[in-house]
């Protein structure tokens, strides 16, 4: 079977002092390892293993001249890294014991027995795999029941920083269900198929992005937006610059489902419709991370190891030949991952593992402070069937990462002085995304633009930016700095004074509730203007809350933002060149900001056999702390603590039906927990008639004294599962005595 491990059968009947005549006295019900699937998605050919990642063993089971169905089929599998058994090893299976068919299915989860456990990074993990290690299947022969899978590489990978952004659309539907964004749910594609060490995904420290234009005609707008979340406003707030932000939109309002700002790029948006919104989030970063739209299936057996997709849509957990994530127009149930699609995004510099710095164009977790220098976003919309370019205002950020030059730059941006010197110029891509992802023969006439570029080059004044057809050099847009800058004639509370002006802020004000923030403003030039609003809680760190308004207010909620006594606001308002600043003075901003924690992994009301190993992978984020990764506290409601941690297994939970609860405290010691329930089903890992005569009599206890002490790879007295037989299993095989 194409894609699966090769497995190296050991006859090990010999070594285990088992009577022949004991097995000849049954009726012959003999299985055996056919094969052995190691997967963390897909596995085929040369797919690359990720360490810290949940893999997914599954041993093929095959009854070799037997007609019937065998009931009662187990098994267990042990695990070595760097030649020492794990902790955590052997691994009891998931789904046994089963029913072995006669002629079973590999698209039927439990036709075959399934394992898992939280891969190491090593370059030697070796497997060994015993099925019937409690040999209570009459008439087994365990010559053909051992396996060995050699010299697994789980290679190494770093954490990636995907920031989404809740759109307030108001053209329609608002804010987007969290039910649909929040982690584990809306990056459920994502996780199953993209494998870097861990996703760090997380709701913007900013907040909601409110968007009042339709989408329709505003998406190249709405992803500059989203690159100045990304690039300025993010770092300028104090926070590291993610590697990705994702843009959430409530319903399906756009006509091509999502969109990515380049290939690759770094921002994107999509939909929250029920039956594509999780498959649109991984295919947008799809593009991101460098891939175009294909015609690939998967073309091979490949399993959603953590189940990701079963909420809400309920899709299986074995997936075949389904269409690869990057085909455009597709929904989720329909979709999963070719090998080439998944060994590409491995490959990204950003999966870099931890420690290894990346090339330029990406972040590896966010850039350094002192990469950050004053900067003018130049955006627009490039119309490629026209040949012209729409140019927004350039905006000033105090801090952000100047844009390198592109080689393959379709547009050139240049600033120039006051007597036509050019000061700065860089080339950038404009057009790499204007395949629809909705109808793969649609290409989209306009493209969005966006460059950061020095805010003074050279230390001189930028009086013209020009952007020119990087072939041909011909102007296609350019913006002129005017003679009069802006004047802010009043900023504060939307409560208007006698003269319809905004009242001022006063010292020492109280912010508890949502209050929307007005400001008026003159410009002697008549030019159109725009404004960027910014919050410090500390006057160094500058949180943005929304660039480019035009309506002369924003809607503030401190419930959004970091508590602060002595907060400040700043508002920057530009006519396109020139740019006016005031601030007001401090205040107290009182909202409340719990920490966030999910639960990943299990899914509610997933059943699991005693013994087997419970995923426990949880997230959790706070505004003022970022992500907790460590100090996750998981509690079972029968159990009690069960252990800590962001992705570890558990394979000792009583049987029963379990409230699984993971609890995070933040700095300011506020708390946040998140419940999910499961069921705990009881398994007899051995049977105390060890000798299959119908009693638990002297019999048995001879075999069990004949073999006390450590497991080997068959062990049946071990009644207790704890790879040995001891004085325990001998008080279980007493208690259970029928003479």
């Amino acid at each position: 079977m194409s894609g699966h491990a090769r497995i190296d059968r050991r006859l090990a009947a010999a070594a285990l002092g088992i009577s022949s005549a004991f097995a000849a006295t049954a009726t012959a019900q003999d299985v055996a390892i056919e094969d052995v699937l190691v997967t963390q998605a897909i596995r085929f050919f040369a797919t690359p293993l990720v360490g810290e990642n949940v893999t997914f063993v599954r041993v093929f089971v095959e009854t070799p001249g037997t007609s019937a169905p065998v009931p009662g089929v187990d098994g267990l599998v042990r695990v070595f890294v760097d030649g020492v058994e794990a902790d955590y090893s052997p691994l009891r299976s998931i789904n046994g014991p089963i029913t072995s068919p006669s002629n079973p299915s590999d698209l039927v989860l439990d036709h075959h027995l399934n394992f898992v456990f939280v891969a190491p990074t090593s370059s030697d993990v070796d497997l060994r795999v015993v099925l019937n290690p409690s040999l209570s299947i009459p008439g087994d022969d365990p010559a053909n029941n051992v396996a060995t899978v050699n010299n697994l590489n789980f290679q190494c990978r770093g954490t990636v920083d995907l920031t989404y952004v809740p759109i307030n659309y108001t053209p329609g539907g608002g804010l987007p269900s969290e039910t649909f964004t929040q982690p584990g749910v809306g990056d459920g594609f994502l996780r199953g198929i993209f494998k870097p060490g861990a996703w760090d995904y997380h709701r913007s420290p900013l907040g909601p992005l409110t968007w009042t234009q339709n989408i329709n005609q505003s998406n190249n707008a709405l992803l500059n937006t989203l690159r100045d979340i990304r690039t300025s406003q993010i770092p300028s707030a104090g926070y590291p610059t993610p590697d990705f932000v994702y843009g959430w939109l409530p319903g399906n309002p756009f006509s091509g489902n999502g969109q990515a700002i380049g290939i690759p790029g770094d921002v994107g948006f999509g939909n929250t419709d029920n039956s594509r919104f999780q498959r649109t989030f991984a295919h947008e970063i799809g593009h991101l991370l460098g891939e175009g739209h294909n015609n690939e299936e998967a073309n091979t057996l490949c399993i959603d190891v953590e189940h990701h997709l079963r909420d809400p849509l309920n899709i299986a957990q074995i997936r075949f030949d389904e269409l690869d994530v990057m085909v455009a127009g597709q929904i989720t149930s329909v979709a999963w991952v070719s090998s080439n699609t998944y060994n590409n995004a491995i490959g990204d510099p950003r999966f870099a593992c931890d420690g290894v710095a990346p090339p330029d164009g990406g972040s590896g977790g966010g850039e350094e402070a002192d990469d950050r220098a004053p900067a003018l976003r130049i955006s627009g919309e490039v119309d490629h069937v026209a040949g012209t370019v729409r140019l927004d205002p350039a905006m000033t950020f105090p801090g952000a990462r100047i844009d390198p030059d592109t080689a393959d730059g379709t547009v050139t941006v240049v600033l120039l002085d006051d007597r036509g010197r050019v000061l700065h110029q860089v080339r950038a891509a404009a057009g790499h995304t204007r395949a629809c992802c909705a109808d793969p023969n649609h290409i989209r006439p306009t493209s969005p633009l966006h460059v950061l570029v020095p805010a003074a080059p050279r230390g001189r004044t930028v009086a013209r930016i020009e952007v020119r057809d990087a072939e041909t050099g011909a102007i296609l847009s350019a913006i002129d700095r005017s003679a009069s800058a802006p004047l802010v004639r009043a900023f504060g509370p939307e409560a208007v004074d006698a003269a319809g002006e905004p009242q001022p802020f006063r010292p020492g004000m109280r912010i508890d509730r949502p209050t929307r923030i007005a400001w008026s403003v003159d410009d002697a030039d008549g030019d159109a203007v725009t404004a960027a609003l910014f919050y410090s809680p500390d006057g160094q760190a500058w949180l943005p809350f929304r660039a480019d308004i035009v309506d002369g207010g924003f809607d503030l909620d401190p419930d959004q933002m970091p508590r602060s006594t002595a907060g400040r606001l700043r508002l920057i308002v530009t006519d396109g060149l020139n740019a006016s600043i005031v601030e007001s003075p401090s205040m107290s901003f009182l909202g409340g900001t719990q920490p966030e924690v999910y639960v990943i992994t299990p899914n509610q009301f997933d059943s699991i056999e005693q013994g087997g190993p419970v995923v426990l992978h949880g997230y959790a984020w706070d505004r003022e702390d970022g992500t907790i990764a460590g100090d996750i506290q998981w509690v079972s409601s029968l159990d009690g603590p069960i252990g800590t941690g962001r992705l570890f297994t558990v394979d000792d939970l009583s049987p029963g039906l379990h409230l699984i609860t993971a609890f995070v405290t933040d700095s300011d010691g506020n708390t946040n927990q998140s419940t999910k329930g499961i069921s705990i089903a009881a398994r007899a890992l051995s049977s105390p008639d060890i000798d299959g005569d119908g009693a638990v009599s002297f019999g048995d206890l001879l075999a069990m004294l004949a073999a006390f002490g450590p497991c080997g790879d068959f062990c049946p007295g071990d009644l207790n599962g704890d790879d040995a037989v001891d004085f325990g299993d001998v008080l279980s095989l007493l208690a259970a005595w029928t003479g």
